[in-house]
């Protein structure tokens, strides 16, 4: 080759990498102590699994929700949702340089430049896709989070009217119980009881 020609190198380098994402978010579920906190829990959980949620053999109760997890653990009152998700992500990074033909080591720099972008490049494309999923994934656990939090309310509603009604029982004889809702109140139940 004559003194001074010029070779042009491309490199080509591929990277691929996963991103995971995983968050939570927590329920408590919160009775008026009208009976012995045990059975305050015994009530609300019998009434969980009416809603669907499977018993574990460790006594946890636990739901799944689409792709969500809802857990409560045995003799807790919080119940945790939990949802993840991974992706895999892929770059490709490529570069052109022209070098002195007789010049050592221009085809390991240029491949090393190629490495080099393609990392960035991987990171880069890492971050953003873990942003990306980060807010899919609140979203999601945030709707879950509501209709969980409505299925709660009743649960919690039908566990003080069963609760109160107990406690009633406990007094006296039971005359009459009258259940209503109020715009402005919520909930009310009036339990008469002869003494």
């Amino acid at each position: 080759m004559p003194c001074g020609a010029q070779l042009e190198i491309t490199a080509l380098a591929q990277r691929e990498g996963d991103v995971e994402v995983k968050d939570h978010a927590d329920l408590e579920i919160r009775v008026l102590p009208i009976l012995p906190r045990e059975r305050i829990d015994e009530i609300i959980r019998q009434h969980l699994l009416e809603q669907g949620w499977t018993k574990g053999d460790d006594g946890a109760l636990t739901k799944e929700i689409g792709d969500v997890h809802a857990e409560l653990p045995a003799g807790s009152s919080t119940i945790r949702i939990t949802l993840s998700d991974e992706k895999r992500v892929s770059v490709e990074a490529k570069v052109r340089a022209r070098v002195n033909a007789n010049e050592e080591g221009a085809a390991a720099r240029v491949d090393k430049a190629a490495q080099d972008k393609a990392d960035e490049k991987l990171a880069a494309a890492q971050a953003a896709a873990k942003r990306e999923m980060e807010e899919q994934v609140a979203n999601e656990l945030l709707g879950v989070w509501r209709e969980l939090r409505a299925e709660l309310d009743e649960v919690v509603n039908v566990t003080t009217r069963q609760a109160l009604e107990e406690r009633a029982s406990q007094l006296g004889a039971i005359e009459s119980i009258e259940e209503g809702r109020d715009k402005d109140r919520g909930y009310e139940l009036t339990i008469t009881v002869r003494t």
